[in-house]
């Protein structure tokens, strides 16, 4: 009994917050789940499709839904979950929810993690206790939906990344003239350099994000190769695990590509006519404009559920506080922005500026990719980037609690818990107009 009691206080403090955290996220995820589950249009048919599957009267979907307005369809692999779920729970609606429950929750401690690359522990915990209870993560965690698991399977895109590389130990163990240097050798090199259950990782996290959303399938992509090349290029060839990345990835799209090939290339024609549907007619620069607005928008929905739920609409007349909301939507995306930028510049920590990097990086590539479609984005589009708004908002924390000093991380705590606060309330009346 000792002896367990002794491990139990070897766990450091920071994990015990954690977990309460997660269970708190835990309730709200799941309080009356059944009762108040959320069921559509696209819900029916996707509950249907599984049941036909499960009953025999169709075969497994090589193919997922469709993307919003186009015929483009994504990977099968939230079919694949849906029906998983259904064959262990029961065939209903509320058990094909269960991954998307699942992965939300995942999502908390690992947001966690994900923070604790860059900022200490104590702020990573009140950060991740805000995700927590974000009106707009547990709305999406609440019921089924392609893109609803987006969140985990982004941040551990991003922290499998992160992990794959270790900066070497000063005096690194030498391959001899008679040991084997192969491909398994440099994967499991003890020395840390390269690990391969990150890379493991980064492949499932690709292989599945490409199917959950049309941004992922080129973002994730091309974020991988721009960090291999990267690491290549500051020396850290890790050419074995970009090659496990890419192997894993492509693996786990094998329904779809079978599909490509059967019907030569129907879908991924649908895919560039779709796009080329969804141009507006409006100025670039007007996009632009839309599409920061967009940002905004939903980094501050995000941290506070104030503002629009749904529609970019910061800056129309008919927003009575769309001078506040510019307001902040300006601070926390752009002056966090612009924060993390002068960081990755003024940064001499090696593992930080590779976070500061690739957050950047990430972020900057969805702005760009969104720029044509601006007008065609809602909030929903901003699951992929759930992680973002605790960031911004970690960097202008980092700074006011510099500024601050003596009470500096008291302050950012005091705000952090009035932001729940107003989640909560959120949440809350969400809670009743469903009960």
């Amino acid at each position: 009994m000792d002896s367990i009691v002794k491990k139990i206080k070897m766990f450091p403090r920071y994990l015990w917050i954690l977990l309460a955290i997660i269970l708190l996220g835990v309730f709200l995820r799941t309080y009356n789940f059944h009762d108040w589950l959320r069921f559509n249009a696209d819900q029916s048919r996707d509950a249907t499709l599984v049941g036909q599957v499960l009953e025999g009267k169709e075969s497994w979907p090589m193919l997922g839904p469709k993307a919003g307005g186009t015929n483009f369809r994504l990977g099968a692999a939230f079919y694949y979950f849906q029906i998983g779920a259904a064959k262990i729970f029961g065939n209903y609606p509320d058990k094909m929810a269960y991954p998307d429950l699942f992965f939300s929750i995942l999502s908390i401690p690992l947001l966690f993690f994900l923070l604790k690359k860059y900022f200490t522990p104590k702020m990573s915990l009140a950060l991740t206790g805000l995700y927590t209870f974000s009106f707009y993560a547990v709305k999406y965690s609440r019921f089924a939906w392609n893109p609803n698991s987006a969140p985990f399977w982004t941040m551990l895109f991003l922290y499998a990344l992160l992990e794959i590389f270790t900066p070497p130990p000063k005096f690194p163990k030498q391959i001899t003239a008679g040991e084997p240097n192969n491909f398994l050798v440099g994967v499991f090199d003890s020395s840390g350099q390269k690990k391969i259950w990150w890379s493991v990782a980064a492949g499932t996290a690709v292989g599945i994000g490409v199917q959950l959303h049309t941004f992922l399938l080129v973002v994730m992509p091309l974020i991988t190769i721009g960090y291999f090349v990267y690491l290549a290029i500051k020396g850290n060839n890790l050419w074995e695990n970009f090659l496990m990345v890419f192997l894993i990835s492509i693996f786990l799209n094998v329904p779809q590509l079978a599909s490509e090939m059967k019907t030569g290339g129907e879908n991924a024609r649908a895919l560039f006519k779709g796009a080329e549907t969804k141009k507006e007619e409006k100025s670039f620069l007007a996009k632009i404009g839309r599409n920061g607005e967009c940002f905004m928008t939903a980094n501050v929905f995000t941290i506070s559920a104030l503002g629009s739920a749904d529609k970019c609409d910061f800056l129309t007349a008919k927003n009575k506080n769309a001078a506040v909301d510019g307001i902040l939507g300006g601070l926390l995306f752009l002056g966090g922005m612009g924060l993390g930028i002068w960081r990755l510049i003024t940064e001499s920590d090696g593992s930080k500026r590779r976070f500061l990097g690739l957050i950047l990086a990430y972020t900057g590539l969805l702005f760009i990719f969104m720029v044509p479609v601006a007008y065609e984005i809602t909030l929903r589009y901003f699951l992929i980037l759930a992680f973002l708004p605790f960031v911004l908002l970690g960097w202008w924390l980092e700074f006011l609690e510099k500024k601050i000093q003596k009470y500096g991380f008291l302050f950012c705590l005091t705000l952090i818990v009035i932001l729940a606060g107003i989640n909560l309330r959120s949440v809350q009346q969400n809670f009743s107009t469903l009960a």
